[in-house]
């Protein structure tokens, strides 16, 4: 299969692909794609994955990405956060529902992802150690060099685990998650280490997307 320049699937995100090619082998009730190659939004993508239909609809497999530009492909799924960087990921995924039209209404994902070089929306780790633990920090943006981490959703819930960011003489460890509500929760700790000196707080993360809020502990 070959795919036309700018082409976005008829259902589920509107994905635009510059260019996608797949191999795949199909029987009454299934397709087994053995292997798809996909150019978008600045970077790459390839995996795998197996359709069934027939019965209750599902769709199982793995992809993995580099280089992609991390703002474009978040338009997508939310407006209430503007993060940048080039993301590289490997993730598993599966789809399962009743009817192609909901197929994409509750999908699982879990694997690992790795950001480079951009900028972090709604959260100014420097400002929040400046506050000296007096009071709470809202909006903003940190800048970094590396943000890594888990990431596994299901039933609408998005939990990020072994979260680490740095940038320079800054960095940062933690967890959080981000309800179907939008509302976020999580804990981290921000550390900047210099010659000179070396400040740490530990913060507890509130609010929602549109509104991250950092408490010091």
């Amino acid at each position: 299969m070959n795919a036309a320049r700018g082409w976005v699937p008829p259902f589920g995100p509107q994905i635009e692909f510059t260019d996608l090619t797949a191999k795949a082998v199909a029987t009454r009730d299934q397709i087994r794609v053995e292997n798809f190659e996909a150019l978008l939004y600045g970077g790459a993508a390839k995996g795998s994955a197996i359709i069934n239909w027939g019965g209750p609809w599902s769709v199982e497999g793995n992809v993995s990405s580099e280089r992609i530009n991390l703002q474009e492909l978040m338009v997508l799924f939310t407006r209430e956060a503007k993060s940048t960087g080039q993301l590289e990921s490997r993730m598993r995924f599966s789809l399962a529902s009743q009817g192609l039209a909901t197929l994409f209404d509750s999908p699982k994902i879990e694997g690992s992802f790795d950001i480079k070089k951009g900028d972090l929306d709604g959260v100014d780790l420097v400002r929040a150690l400046q506050s000296g633990g007096r009071g709470v920090t809202q909006g903003g943006a940190t800048r970094f060099e590396e943000i890594s981490g888990t990431l596994t959703l299901s039933n609408g819930r998005y939990q990020y685990r072994n979260m680490k960011l740095s940038s320079g003489l800054l960095s940062s460890v933690g967890a959080f998650e981000i309800a179907p509500s939008r509302d976020v929760s999580g804990r981290i700790t921000v550390e900047l280490r210099s010659q000179a000196a070396q400040i740490k707080g530990n913060y507890t993360v509130d609010g929602d997307l549109k509104a991250v809020v950092l408490k010091p502990n």
